[in-house]
This record gives structure tokens, C-alpha cells and sequence, in this order.
């Protein structure tokens, strides 16, 4: 899922369509209300949550290639 952090939503429209991530859930947290309830502090926050909605790691480096997503998904599946 992806949340929009204080974007218009216009900004927000052409951010799904820019990346290609339209086959996806997205929200969009125009108020900023939602970002600091999930702890995320700035954009590019990644969130790995579990089915009870425990937040099981929290990345924060940018942009997150396959590589990365990868790497995290295994370091979650091995701890």
C-alpha cells in the first residue's frame, strides 16, 4: 500500500502514474495525520507490517529497487 504524505491531488495522480505503481492500494494522507501514527518520519519510508498490523522493520533510504525490497523481505523471513 502507499500513502501520500501532504500531496495535492493532482501531485499524487501523476507520482502512480509516473512510477507505475497503479496496480497497487494508495491512500493519500492529504492532512499529514497518518505518516506519524505509522512512524514514518519522511518520504521514501518503507513499512513491512505483518497480518495483526505489527510494523516488523521500518527503512527510510529512498527509493526501494527489487534488489532491496529483496534483500529486506529475506532479513524479515530469516529473523
Amino acid at each position: 500500500m502507499g500513502i501520500a504524505g501532504l500531496a495535492p491531488g493532482a501531485d499524487f495522480g501523476e507520482f502512480v502514474d509516473y512510477t507505475g505503481t497503479g496496480a497497487i492500494t494508495h491512500l493519500n494522507d492529504e492532512t499529514g495525520e497518518l505518516w506519524p501514527r505509522l512512524g514514518a518520519t519522511g518520504r521514501s519510508t518503507f513499512l513491512f507490517v505483518n497480518d495483526d498490523g505489527t510494523i516488523l522493520a521500518r527503512t527510510e533510504y529512498g527509493d526501494m529497487d527489487e534488489k532491496r525490497l529483496t534483500e529486506e523481505v529475506e532479513r524479515l523471513k530469516s529473523s
